[in-house]
């Protein structure tokens, strides 16, 4: 017997085994080919809604929970030649006082009319000057507080500790401080 009609009898005898390996490596692929493919769109699409948040952003410097002088994103821009814009951001809570709905660990940024320069429209209807008892908030937290504009938000935010909380040193009081505002705009991602 040859070798060529070795094989050719052993495809026909074990020909079911062989069709079950086909099909499932040819599945295996299927699998793994779609799980990249879905991978990637996902990647992808991450990736344009980062770059769509940033805007016009190109740089950003983080203090991690310790501040600085407005003057000094002044300094940077001089700096750099590029335009700069501070910024505030701390965590706080918003609550609809009117419902009762809250959202927890809110990302509460202060900003100036330098800021919004970099986004992508100039800002939009965010260019406006605010009062100081007004606010503008996502869509995100307006759906879920259910706050149309012109409705009425308080705003909790944690006083900032030279100590962390959780440090034994540090003292247990609630040193919080809470603002009532109108909710002046409602802004897109």
């Amino acid at each position: 017997m040859t070798y060529w009609a070795l094989v050719t009898r052993s495809l026909r005898f074990y020909w079911r085994t062989h069709l079950g390996v086909l099909l499932g490596a040819a599945v295996g692929t299927a699998i793994l080919v779609g799980s990249l493919i879905v991978g990637d769109s996902v990647r992808h699409t991450l990736r344009d809604i980062a770059l769509l948040r940033l805007g016009n952003t190109h740089l950003a410097m983080s203090t991690q929970g310790r501040f600085f002088r407005s003057s000094r994103a002044q300094e940077i821009s001089t700096h750099l030649s590029q335009p700069t814009a501070a910024a505030l951001q701390m965590q706080g809570a918003a609550i609809l006082p009117d419902t009762a709905a809250r959202a927890n660990q809110v990302q509460v940024v202060g900003v100036d009319e330098k800021f919004w320069k970099f986004a992508p429209d100039g800002g939009g209807v965010a260019a406006r000057d605010l009062s100081g008892d007004s606010a503008m908030i996502n869509q995100r937290l307006a759906d879920q507080l259910v706050a149309p504009v012109g409705s009425t938000i308080l705003l909790r935010l944690e006083m900032p500790s030279v100590l962390p909380r959780d440090a034994p040193l540090s003292t247990d009081q609630d040193l919080s401080v809470a603002m009532r505002l109108r909710v002046a705009a409602i802004l897109s991602d």
